[in-house]
């Protein structure tokens, strides 16, 4: 299923758990998928053991671990059996965690949803939190700006007072890294 990704190079396997703690400080890979039932090691006790820290996604069919699996900081938690749908949308979170821009579908899905109408409410992450904004958080007040990020060195500013199909093209302008058009 990975060979859809063509930005994804598979770089070593592991049998068990112990061998995965090996392989994935030697090999220092940036995305690890691990299972949570495998021999010697469960998955969770492979993340506290090694010292090379990648994102990680776990890949089972037992949810009952999925809260320690956040709490340790994956990135998504995969219940099989999982379909390619689902893959592709795990694999969006991890682009988004690597810091890379998104990919032109989740564009067009934030296109679609400004087209709507107004945003009532806005979350951004604030470290490993995500908050409401502050604009969100007072009731009857409307947002003069909003801030977004796409990657830690930018920052997008765009005035919310134009229509919701403006917003969105300047959004999309933005997130691919292009010029910001003027208004």
């Amino acid at each position: 299923m990975l060979a859809a990704f063509e930005w994804i190079t598979v770089i070593g396997e592991a049998a068990n758990g112990i061998a995965a703690v090996e392989s994935i400080n030697t090999l220092k890979p940036e995305l690890v998928f691990l299972d949570v039932q495998m021999p010697g090691l469960i998955g969770t006790e492979v993340i506290t053991r090694i010292t090379h820290q990648p994102f990680v996604v776990f890949t089972t069919a037992f949810g009952e671990h999925a809260v320690t699996a956040f709490e340790l900081g994956a990135v998504d938690y995969l219940l099989k059996p999982f379909g390619p749908d689902r893959l592709a949308s795990a694999m969006e979170r991890v682009r988004a965690a690597l810091g890379e821009p998104a990919p032109l579908a989740a564009l067009d899905r934030l296109g679609e949803a400004l087209s709507k109408g107004p945003l009532s409410r806005l979350f951004v992450r604030s470290g490993t939190a995500i908050v409401p904004s502050r604009s969100s958080r007072s009731r009857g007040s409307k947002p003069m700006a909003t801030t977004l990020s796409h990657t830690p060195s930018a920052r997008v500013t765009g005035c919310t007072s134009r229509s919701a199909a403006s917003r969105a093209a300047w959004i999309r302008h933005a997130l691919r890294g292009s010029t910001a058009p003027t208004w």
